[in-house]
């Protein structure tokens, strides 16, 4: 079992769904204007346009955080891609180094393995 497991797919699906929520945040109409209007109120459609204010800066900031969210772990799922590629290149480059290696021929270092067997 190892002693360290990555899901790769959830981490390509955490990354897309990161940057549709930024998309679809930066992408929401602002109505305010409209709403405003539609309140028939001065003292209401001036405290709509305020609020309405207030939350394009927190969608912004919102969506800055998403888009940076996505990133980092586009940045995680592709480090952890090219580990595995790369322990993948070495375990197989042992295997056929062993392979290659003619029966009966010893290493110079001791084993620490069972029953006496050699470990190159």
């Amino acid at each position: 079992m190892p002693d360290l497991s990555i899901d790769l797919a959830l981490l390509e699906n955490t990354e897309t769904g990161l940057q549709k929520i930024a998309r679809d945040i930066t992408n929401m109409p602002g109505l305010s204007n409209t709403l405003a209007i539609a309140t028939g109120d001065g003292d209401l459609a001036g405290a709509v346009q305020d609020f309405a204010k207030n939350w394009d800066r927190k969608r912004h900031d919102m969506e800055s955080a998403l888009t940076t969210m996505a990133k980092s772990v586009s940045s995680i799922h592709d480090r952890f891609q090219n580990l595995d590629n790369q322990l993948g290149q070495a375990v197989a480059g042992a295997v056929a180094g062993s392979a290659a290696t003619p029966s009966g021929s010893s290493s110079s270092a001791p084993s620490n393995t069972p029953h006496g067997a050699t470990v190159n």
